[in-house]
């Protein structure tokens, strides 16, 4: 077995191509690897994703639940405009053609038959500003409470968050 260790150190330092060529699959062994295990449970294809409504919907309907919890505040209706929709980070690979170029192509995943592109992460809009009706807004006390958890859970200025008594 030694000898058979051996005599492959000594292709490998005799034959250059030989030596790229393992580095290569090596290389590609551990992108392969790096991308199917990326972030444990966060990989999710594009299908899976969220669209911009659903997001704004999901924002909207637990903001207007926890906001209505508040002392005197009652029922609510709450409007939230956001600056775009969510963004998908795909990834990637890079391949080097022998010309030199590069050429940048989706990392593709299969599942159930579909071929999705391997998504990151998925970057969620920032919310521009927000209009909440709600029963209580008429007392001062409760339109501050109101502001202020709006422009905590949205992360706005109270300058963008109007409050009106329904």
């Amino acid at each position: 077995m030694h000898k058979f260790l051996d005599r492959i150190v000594e292709k490998f330092r005799e034959n250059k191509k030989l030596r790229v060529a393992a580095i290569a699959a090596l290389l590609a062994l551990v992108l392969i690897l790096y991308f199917v295990t990326l972030g444990g449970g966060e990989q999710k294809s594009a299908e899976t994703t969220e669209t911009q409504a659903d997001y704004a919907e999901s924002v909207r309907t637990r903001l207007q639940t926890t906001i209505s919890k508040i002392k005197g505040v009652g029922k609510t209706q709450i409007m939230i405009n956001f600056e775009s929709t969510p963004e998908l980070i795909i990834a990637y690979i890079e391949s080097i053609s022998g010309s030199g170029s590069t050429q940048k192509s989706p990392q593709i995943l299969t599942q159930q038959g579909n071929q999705l592109p391997l998504v990151l992460k998925t970057v969620y809009p920032k919310a521009l500003g927000a209009i909440v009706v709600a029963e209580g807004a008429g007392n001062v006390k409760v339109k501050l409470s109101i502001v202020e958890a709006v422009a905590t859970a949205l992360d706005l200025a109270a300058s963008k968050i109007n409050v009106y008594p329904m």
